[in-house]
């Protein structure tokens, strides 16, 4: 191998002396390849299996506008800093073929060993993002062919870890890489066709259902966006770039530039279409690795999951060889690959390198947070702030005053937004890690991973895609370690997954287009991913579900409330009217969070209920406000569970709100005229259990009546108010009278209906209604008579005659004995027909 030796010199830099110091051999070759060859190491680089995430750790928090113009600015920008170093790699008439040695050189030896702190964290935070990205990759493959989830991600990190290791000790240096070029560049060819294939193909299919909107508060957004920027930073940028020249021929300054412009224009464009392209085909629901959100054939997927695998083990070789040629050049590693001792070495100090990377990748699988932060920490301070300085101090006798001013600009920009970068950064991996269970994978995979493979293809009219959302939902993190965190910061650390579960689990009672499409086996995972998280939050493996609600209520109720009002309507100002086209999102946002309010309130029953009424009954109002029946539906289904699980005492001053709300709602769709039946009467009995005089029963009873007399042969109409009524009837009593004229009309109608358990229904409240008004005095009496001896009569014809007809003769009996005279007057004109002679032998 070729070797490069240096001295210790004394160097006039800007009239300063500075003691440059001792650089030892190296054990890796250089000056040996063209520039071509390098500028495939950079284009490498730069496409790696990493661009596969740039759509969601870059666009998603950023954006279109921010996006696109930060990548333009990111790659300008990063483009002229590279070309600074580049240019004093032979500055003081000495190659630096380390970033440590041209630091050392121009400051002295603290920058030496500050750089060198910097560049080794650099390459080892993306070392291990590249393990990830191959752990994730080999999952990826797994779970496509593979249902049991036995395999954990950790499992997948270690063996790529290995992988990477067996790669290491093999290929000796970077220039040994040759052919290995050639091999990423058709790797990365196949996995970036594939997700920008695959990504078209859904965009064309689902073209309304996706949201671009940055997600999360505003304090959220800030941190997400600053983290971000360090995400540009890394998008573009090794850290390495003195080590990579090293390996490049004469004249090297040249060449280097060549090789970046190349990067810069041709091998950008991969890049860029497969991170556009995915961000335009699933907008904020882009996940960290494109692959995972793609559809299509089995055996495309896994061969572009294979691809982004290997890739990735070449890649990493790459960005690991400083960290490798300093351990061969510091212990004299020289000569052949597979010489005993050379290999015995490389498997020791490889081998561990690559260990402690796996360990703590598999401890944190945090990729979009390992980019930030290596953007922040290292990669904004050696290719911006230092190469600006740099050069400053290198070039100073030769820089006019405006050249001065803004390599001074760029420096003080980029360090403040590395300090930026760094809080935002650590914020996300504090929040993350606080959320994962170490060594425990993930109980969102199992549903995230099902639910990428569900077919669900959104309605055009929709433009809201239900799998978009609970993949957003789902977190790359599982639960929590028990009560690590103060009680807010856990429960919203769960949050998310909690409502994902929530709104998977009322799927099965859902017919609407939203959720029908999901399989039963993704509802009880829902509903099993929520039990485990109760046992693991409260370390309890006997803790139930209800006990985790009730912590959750107030942190998901504001937010489910938020969704339901941000799609209700406004009011025109010169009208009373409103209009569906005034709504500010789409109906379906509020459709999901009424599901999973019904979801959460139904989970918890007495006594518990009543000690969250006050922050359960506004949300409930919310949805029963609202102008869609989809969302009404839901919250009087919350409505009747809190009716019938707490006290009148316990609804305090909301009772009459509720109440005229229900009111309100009476003359709504057929589809939730049930619902406002139930929950009507149900809490006028509750409230006013002893107070029939109350305006609210008879407020109640003449909507309902009303709207049964203008659609009296709705079959569901019908059944629903003769189903629940009941309890209304027996509360009101004598007053009943009053409302005489209008409910026999309807009772004689329905008699005679071809619905038999209509006819019994209608028998059955009959029967109440005689029982507690002795029909006093009323003119309906011989009518009354008259239809059920005409029923009797046409029972016999039914099926159901054995079961209508006992009713009848018990209604017969009860008007005779409270109305003896009035009864047999009626009676008179049957007494003499035989065919009821079972009906006299049974009332006389």
């Amino acid at each position: 191998m070729n070797a490069t030796g240096a001295k210790n010199r004394t160097s006039n830099v800007n009239g300063a002396e500075h003691f440059d110091i001792e650089v030892p051999d190296t054990a890796h070759q250089i000056s040996s390849d063209s520039w071509f060859q390098v500028a495939f190491v950079l284009t490498t680089g730069i496409n790696n299996a990493y661009v596969l995430g740039y759509s969601g750790t870059v666009m998603v928090p950023l954006g279109w506008v921010g996006g696109v113009i930060g990548l333009i600015l990111a790659s300008a920008i990063s483009l002229y800093a590279n070309i600074l170093v580049a240019k004093l790699h032979e500055f003081g008439g000495k190659r630096h073929i380390r970033y440590r040695d041209l630091a050392g050189f121009i400051y002295g030896r603290k920058a030496y060993c500050v750089t060198w702190g910097l560049q080794y964290v650099n390459l080892f935070m993306i070392n291990c993002g590249f393990i990830i990205l191959a752990g994730s990759a080999l999952k990826a493959v797994y779970v496509l062919f593979r249902d049991d989830h036995t395999m954990k991600l950790p499992y997948f990190i270690a063996i790529a870890g290995f992988v990477c290791a067996v790669f290491a000790i093999g290929v000796p240096h970077l220039s040994a890489l040759g052919i290995w070029l050639g091999v990423s560049t058709i790797l990365s060819l196949i996995y970036i066709i594939v997700a920008m294939v695959l990504s078209v193909k859904d965009g064309v299919k689902t073209p309304h259902s996706r949201d671009y909107e940055i997600q999360g508060s505003s304090i959220s957004k800030l941190f997400t966006i600053t983290a971000a920027a360090a995400n540009l930073v890394f998008v573009f940028n090794t850290g390495m770039l003195p080590e990579i020249q090293a390996t490049v021929k004469q004249p090297v300054v040249k060449n280097m530039v060549k090789a970046l412009y190349f990067q810069f224009t041709l091998g950008l464009l991969p890049m860029y279409a497969v991170m556009f392209i995915g961000y335009w085909a699933y907008g904020s629901s882009t996940s960290t690795y494109l692959l995972n959100n793609v559809n299509g054939p089995v055996w495309v997927k896994a061969l572009a999951n294979i691809s982004a695998f290997l890739q990735t083990v070449i890649c990493l070789h790459i960005f690991a060889s400083p960290s490798y040629e300093y351990m061969d050049t510091k212990f004299g590693i020289k000569g052949g690959t597979f010489v005993l001792k050379n290999l015995l070495f490389r498997i020791m100090a490889r081998g561990g390198y690559l260990a402690v990377s796996t360990l703590l990748s598999a401890l944190l699988p945090f990729l979009g947070d390992f980019m930030s932060l290596t953007g922040a920490v290292s990669t904004i301070p050696l290719t911006f702030i230092l190469a600006n300085h740099m050069y400053y101090k290198a070039k100073n006798d030769k820089l006019n005053t405006m050249q001065k001013l803004w390599h001074w600009l760029n420096v003080v920009f980029f360090s403040l937004m590395s300090v930026a970068a760094t809080i935002a950064a650590l914020r996300l991996i504090v929040v993350d890690s606080k959320n994962f269970h170490v060594f425990a994978d993930l109980v969102s995979e199992p549903i995230a991973e099902t639910l990428r493979r569900t077919q669900y293809k959104p309605q055009e009219s929709s433009k809201v895609s239900t799998k978009d959302v609970l993949l957003s939902l789902l977190p790359i993190t599982s639960p929590p370690p028990p009560r690590l965190l103060d009680e807010e910061q856990s429960l919203s650390s769960i949050k998310s997954l909690a409502l994902a579960c929530a709104l998977l689990s009322s799927s099965p009672s859902s017919t609407h287009e939203l959720l029908s499409w999901i399989p039963e086996s993704l509802s009880v995972a829902g509903e099993s991913a929520f039990s485990e998280i109760s046992r693991v939050y409260f370390s309890d493996s006997n803790a139930e579900n209800e006990r985790l609600v009730m912590e959750l209520l107030p942190v998901v109720l504001p937010e489910l409330k938020d969704g339901i009002e941000g799609s209700s309507m406004g009011k025109d100002n010169d009208e009373e009217d409103v209009s569906a086209a005034m709504t500010r999102k789409p109906v379906g946002y509020a459709i999901l969070a009424a599901h999973q309010l019904r979801w959460f309130v139904t989970q918890v029953d007495k006594p518990n209920l009543a000690k969250v009424c006050n922050l359960v009954v506004p949300c409930a109002l919310t949805a029963l406000d609202h102008w869609s029946p989809d969302v009404k539906r839901h919250g009087m289904i919350s409505f009747v569970h809190i009716a019938k699980n707490v006290s009148s005492g316990g609804l305090g001053s909301y009772g009459d709100v509720v109440l005229d709300a229900c009111c309100q709602n009476i003359a709504s769709d057929d589809e939730i005229w049930i619902h406002v039946v139930e929950l009507s009467v149900l809490l006028v009995t509750k409230l006013h259990p002893n107070n029939p005089r109350s305006s609210w029963y008879e407020r109640i009873m003449n909507e309902m009546l009303g709207h049964l007399e203008r659609q009296p042969r709705n079959k569901e109409r019908r059944m629903a108010w003769l189903t629940f009524v009941e309890p209304l009837l027996n509360s009101l009593g004598l007053f009943l009278l009053a409302h005489f004229q209008r409910i026999f009309p309807l009772f004689f109608q329905w008699m005679h209906s071809d619905d038999a358990q209509t006819v019994l229904l209608v028998l059955e409240r009959v029967e109440t209604v005689v029982r507690l008004t002795w029909i006093r005095n009323s003119p309906v009496f011989p009518r009354l008579v008259e239809e059920l001896v005409s029923l009797y009569k046409e029972s016999s014809m039914r099926k159901e005659r054995d079961e209508i007809r006992p009713l009848i003769l018990r209604i017969l009996k009860l008007l005779r004995e409270c109305k003896r005279l009035q009864f047999e007057s009626a009676w008179r004109q049957y007494q003499d027909d035989p065919n009821l002679s079972t009906v006299v032998e049974y009332i006389m």
